[in-house]
């Protein structure tokens, strides 16, 4: 079920960022990525108040509904594209590729050194199971704990982070369990709020009037810090609110 669990969040986040208007190409990506957030944890704590946490039906009917909802919306409000900012690139620039290469090749060299090792990053995360102290007491202790009872209402436990901790990013673990039964891509959660923050660096640096390739260095050098590169595999949770935080400030 997680295929078409995460059609539906991204046609949701697609519809509502179309009805925003956001202008800006990174504005854009960063409210996608908000949203579809804000949805698995809106119907996480709807469903949480009836016992209804471990229903994916019931969490997939949630999500149709919200996306029925917005659809309606967007088809009423002279049904803005849906790639926003994007709808006008008919294509990658190649032209300008070459001088590009000639001109940044450091920049480039980082970036495909990057890719390589992220992409290695992205395989850990699909062979290794959650391992690290965080995760096995609280952060995917409290996913499992949510599985068996239906809801994140309090329950019995030694460690009292388990209990009053936020849970707005476990919820998206949780969501990532729940739909594909296992702990195979939960992972990908703090693995795609790395790049959201390698994003929010890019897109901040322009506003502070850096030239392109200056932000793109700022945003680059971001990925290679160790706390931002080790944490991309693990279930912990640090890099989603760096996320959020830094997507409220671009904002």
């Amino acid at each position: 079920l997680i295929l078409p669990a995460a059609l539906t969040l991204i046609f949701f986040a697609l519809f509502t960022a179309a009805i925003l208007g956001i202008r800006s190409r990174v504005g854009y990506l960063l409210a996608i990525y908000l949203i579809a957030c804000a949805n698995v944890v809106f119907s996480f704590e709807l469903l949480g108040l009836f016992h209804l946490l471990n229903n994916p039906a019931a969490f997939l009917g949630v999500q149709t509904l919200l996306l029925i909802i917005t659809a309606i919306l967007w088809w009423k409000g002279k049904r803005p594209p849906l790639l926003g900012p994007f709808t006008e690139i008919s294509g990658i620039p190649l032209g300008e590729l070459g001088p590009s290469l000639r001109q940044h090749p450091i920049l480039w060299l980082l970036a495909l050194a990057l890719d390589l090792t992220y992409a290695v990053n992205a395989y850990l995360v699909l062979v290794v199971p959650p391992n690290n102290n965080d995760s096995l007491y609280l952060h995917m202790a409290r996913v499992v704990k949510w599985l068996q009872t239906g809801t994140f209402l309090p329950f019995d436990s030694q460690i009292s982070l388990q209990v009053f901790y936020p849970f707005n990013v476990q919820s998206l673990f949780f969501w990532t369990v729940l739909f594909s039964s296992s702990d195979q891509f939960v992972g990908f959660v703090q693995f795609s709020a790395a790049w959201v923050t390698v994003l929010c660096v890019y897109g901040l640096a322009r506003q502070l009037n850096f030239s392109k390739p200056q932000a793109v260095f700022a945003a680059l050098m971001w990925a290679t810090f160790p706390q931002v590169f080790f944490q991309s595999t693990t279930t912990q949770n640090d890099l989603v609110p760096a996320a959020f935080m830094a997507s409220g400030v671009y904002f």
